[in-house]
């Protein structure tokens, strides 16, 4: 009998499931048989096909003993069993969502398409959440027992709720950053990025044409992020979510090599929430770097490290190269490898030969990625911009006092212990292992690093902190995203200090009981990011930025000029308009006077005059000039440099006042209006 119920009555069901989606899908509505639900009827009567006809194959080709053989050897089938009810969680919890109305114009434009294809996700939900039960049932069939099933599944499955948790990490990190969220606007950085990454896509050559001291990677992935969601912001979260998501996963999997599983995954977890403090509104080179970073970090730690020092050496070049032309300081996590390997030449002669070719072909991989943007930059004639602007300002970007340093240097060492408990662990795990480290050269009792309780990874954790973090403060500006590639080694740090309490704890009680209470640790000093979350996720106000891009969107067209004279570059980019010159980021013309200044304001006012914008949008920040939001305007006594004398005058006499922005708040922007007819 119930070999019949599997036989005839699941592959019936999954046909009534599909003849009811493909009804309901068919059926009329107000947008017709749209060519969405055309698809979906496809995709549906196609599904059908396989399923019964997967069915069929099961019972013909003696598809039980098949199922036996892999429930005996292999964990697929509690994997598969994991994967396929999460998939109908998701499925269901989509359709579900459809049906609310959301008075946020770009999200129900896309629930508008979701609600089309609702009855095929019901459809997949239903066949998805069945199968689960019917791999579930045969495999009861083999324990006999439900507790000892489902502890098989959570045991022998356990990587595919592990990879769910630290997804749902990522995206409770990432939903306050979504792009589709009321009233969103992005941050100074992040406005920068993708306004260039626009630019780009229509054309427009980088240094060039559109001027930024950061290198260049940032600004084609923020290009590649535009294409994939057809020019909106969503695309840019997505890549961000898949290096972040991609860079975790890849992080526990190499702890899980070294500490034991349950926790590591609740630190790597708890690291990925903290990163709410740092991560601002995102898009930062940082977190790209990181991805690099990460994936360089489990190469070096992989069997391939030695057994293919050539392939190693060149792959680890290459993300180098990829992580230099981020940020040129984020190739601490190299420099670190460096020392490593040193310390591996003086302990080991045999591994010598392996480590001068590992590191040649390293040299030779970085030096091709610079290679590969030296020629491109050069093919398109701006090679003398990209080194003048990436490099060369860069360096006097950095140039600050020896003073300002020693100031800022303090809030370098304390930034992230203040966030909370669990980071300041990660110091204090610093702490012991180097009072532990020399402790040991001071009895000569052996090497410290290398053993079980201190592996490997625990040394490179121990060099790359202090090093990331005087890259972070070289500048002497420490901006929280610079400390972002600060927290993988903090992780192993604190997963570390937790092993020393677990291995404390458990002298007096069970296993089980000592990781419960290492990871109850964890959770209660990580508290203080909750009020992070909660502030991250109030409803967001309208603001100067999306008031302007309000304003933009209603009084000009995608292809009239126009200019926001400020720091407040966000509008660009939410109303997608552009400037009229390189310098749509007017802040530079500030930052260093005297260094080629008198250049680049003439090259500003040539821009200008060429392309007049239709509109100036004056934010009156603390390093401009005080224009009066009146009639007077630019043509106002103002204290400016020679240099900037003749490009006002032009505003003065072709601009006049029109309104103010967010009026009555401290950071109203004055809207000037090109006068027709005005003089050239």
């Amino acid at each position: 009998m119930k070999k019949l119920t599997l036989r005839f009555f699941i592959p019936s069901l999954t046909i009534l499931e599909a003849f009811c989606a493909i009804f309901f899908l068919w059926k009329p509505s107000e947008t017709g048989l749209s060519l969405i639900r055309s698809g979906f009827i496809l995709i549906v009567f196609i599904a059908a096909c396989l399923i019964w006809a997967g069915w069929l194959w099961y019972f013909k080709k003696n598809g039980p003993v098949i199922f036996m053989r892999l429930a005996l050897k292999r964990s697929i089938i509690e994997k598969t069993i994991l994967c396929l009810f999460f998939t109908s969680v998701i499925s269901f919890t989509i359709a579900i969502a459809s049906q609310f109305y959301y008075d946020h114009p770009p999200v129900d434009h896309i629930i508008r398409y979701i609600r089309q294809a609702v009855p095929a996700l019901i459809f997949f939900g239903f066949y998805l959440i069945q199968g689960s039960f019917v791999l579930f049932y045969l495999l009861f069939k083999l324990e006999k027992r439900i507790g000892q099933t489902c502890r098989r599944i959570f045991l022998n499955g356990r990587i595919v709720w592990q990879t769910a948790l630290i997804f749902l990490a990522c995206l409770l990190l990432m939903g306050a950053f979504f792009p589709l969220r009321k009233n969103y606007y992005p941050s100074y950085d992040y406005s920068i990025f993708s306004y260039i990454g626009q630019q780009i896509r229509n054309g427009k050559i980088p240094y060039l044409e559109i001027w930024d001291h950061k290198p260049p990677m940032v600004f084609y992935l923020d290009a590649f992020g535009l294409f994939l969601a057809d020019g909106s912001l969503t695309g840019i979260w997505l890549l961000e979510l898949f290096a972040l998501f991609t860079g975790a996963f890849i992080l526990f999997k190499l702890l899980s090599r070294f500490f034991p599983e349950s926790i590591t995954l609740s630190a790597v977890i708890l690291i990925i929430l903290h990163y709410v403090r740092v991560f601002d509104f995102g898009n930062y080179t940082e977190e790209y770097a990181l991805f690099f970073q990460i994936l360089a970090l489990g190469l070096f730690f992989s069997r391939f490290w030695k057994t293919r020092p050539f392939l190693s050496g060149l792959t680890s070049g290459l993300l180098c190269g990829l992580a230099f032309t981020c940020k040129q300081n984020t190739i601490g996590i190299w420099a670190t490898f460096s020392i490593m390997e040193i310390l591996s030449w003086i302990q080991w002669k045999k591994d010598r030969k392996e480590i001068i070719h590992r590191w040649i072909f390293f040299l030779f991989g970085l030096i091709a990625i610079n290679g590969i943007w030296a020629f491109y930059f050069w093919n398109k004639g701006a090679l003398q911009e990209y080194w003048d602007v990436a490099f060369l300002y860069n360096l006097i970007y950095s140039e600050q006092s020896a003073a300002n340093r020693w100031a800022t240097g303090l809030t370098t060492l304390t930034f992230l212990p203040g966030i909370s408990i669990f980071l300041s662990s990660g110091f204090l795990s610093w702490l012991i292992v180097f009072i532990r480290f020399l402790n040991c050269l001071r009895m000569k009792s052996g090497s410290f690093f290398g053993s079980i309780e201190n592996p490997p990874i625990l040394l490179w954790a121990f060099l790359s902190l202090p090093i990331e973090l005087l890259l972070a403060g070289l500048s002497g500006m420490n901006y929280q995203h610079y400390f972002i590639l600060c927290f993988p080694p903090v992780c192993v740090l604190v997963i570390w200090l937790g092993m020393r309490i677990y291995d404390f704890l458990n002298t007096n009680m069970k296993t089980q009981t000592a990781v419960f209470l290492v990871i109850l640790l964890f959770i209660v000093t990580s508290i203080p990011i909750v009020s992070l979350y909660r502030e991250n996720y109030n409803p967001r106000m309208p603001s100067v930025y999306t008031k302007t891009a309000d304003f933009l969107k209603e009084n000009t067209n995608k292809t009239d000029p126009v200019i926001i004279w400020g720091g407040g570059l966000a509008s660009y980019v939410l109303a997608e308009r552009s400037a009229p010159t390189r310098f749509f980021n007017v802040r530079p013309l500030y930052l260093f006077p005297g260094y080629v200044q008198e250049k680049q304001w003439s090259q500003f006012l040539y821009d200008l005059k060429q392309n007049p914008p239709r509109f100036i949008i004056y934010t009156n920040e603390s390093y401009l000039a005080k224009i009066p939001f009146s009639d007077s305007g630019f043509c106002s006594e103002l204290n400016l440099a020679d240099y900037q004398l003749e490009t006002y005058n032009f505003l003065c006499q072709n601009y006049q006042y029109r309104e103010t922005i967010n009026e009555g708040m401290n950071d109203q922007w004055g809207v000037f209006e090109r006068i027709q007819g005005g003089k050239q």
